[in-house]
């Protein structure tokens, strides 16, 4: 399975470099670390905020059962 991390660069979202890091960690890699266990489940997800919406698309890559 393709990382978070991975998904985000390659949509072109903003949130894996180090202006959006806490501690040394991309907010792409902490997001991970909380959201993998629903990668393969049905669910709905909210993002508020868009911009351009390259991090919908990186979501709804991650989260390919989602609606």
């Amino acid at each position: 399975m393709t990382s978070l991390h991975h998904l985000g660069r390659g949509h072109g979202t903003d949130k894996w470099d180090d202006n959006h890091a806490f501690r040394s960690e991309s907010y792409l890699h902490i997001y991970e670390k909380y959201l993998s266990v629903f990668r393969d489940r049905k669910i709905s997800f909210l993002e508020l905020g868009v911009k351009t919406g390259a991090s919908l698309r990186m979501w709804k890559e991650y989260f390919p059962h989602g609606d």
